[in-house]
């Protein structure tokens, strides 16, 4: 792949990583907020309702180095917010050993798997008949993926999140919809942008 022969990681880089229908795209919105947000005007925490996540955070494989592109990434200011689905093994070397932070978000195996067919057969609505339900849990079962499949995925970005806290944080999207104060509050910290004392007492979080 074209990203993983020419991607070069900053320090600073932030990546955000996950298999495909984990809630990338809410992810993707909440760290970008994270790192943009003014406590002295909370109202302009909300950009990323006027565009889409994608925009402003890209994937590296699918978009910025899709059909084998170069893009130039050096002309992005730092921290440049970036995302992938590429498992951690696959990962371009200099993403693993720059030091730049990686937010792995997983989720339930069965809720992902349900998502991933709806949006396959919506995707292929116009083109092909629409994938039956056991034909694609057999394929999944059978571990049949772009990105490998979803237990390895998963246990790749958890063992270096283990191995390596400092740089990788692994998010389980359960937890997050089920106390999303404590999980922001982490992930805010992992990103080096806490919330102050004044942010905390006026439930800042509650205004992302």
């Amino acid at each position: 792949m074209s990203v993983q022969d020419n991607f070069k990681a900053r320090l600073s880089d932030i990546l955000i990583a996950s298999s495909p229908r984990s809630g990338t795209t809410w992810l993707k919105a909440l760290v970008f907020t994270l790192l943009n947000r003014n406590p002295e005007n909370p109202k302009s925490n909300h950009v990323m309702f006027a565009a889409n996540p994608h925009e402003y955070v890209p994937f590296l494989e699918i978009q910025l180095y899709a059909k084998n592109r170069i893009p130039n990434l050096d002309v992005m200011p730092s921290p440049r917010l970036l995302a992938t689905h590429i498992p951690y093994s696959s990962l371009p070397e200099s993403a693993k050993d720059s030091g730049c932070r990686i937010v792995y978000i997983s989720r339930d195996i069965k809720d992902i798997f349900v998502s991933l067919w709806h949006f396959v057969n919506e995707v292929r609505r116009d083109m092909k008949k629409a994938i039956s339900l056991k034909e694609a849990f057999e394929s999944y079962c059978n571990g049949v993926s772009v990105y490998r499949p979803i237990w390895d995925h998963q246990l790749g970005y958890l063992k270096a999140s283990v191995a390596r806290p400092q740089c990788v944080v692994f998010l389980r999207y359960e937890e997050m919809m089920e106390d999303p104060v404590s999980e922001v509050k982490r992930l805010s910290e992992f990103l080096g942008c806490p919330f102050s004392e004044d942010e905390e007492k006026g439930g800042g979080w509650r205004r992302l």
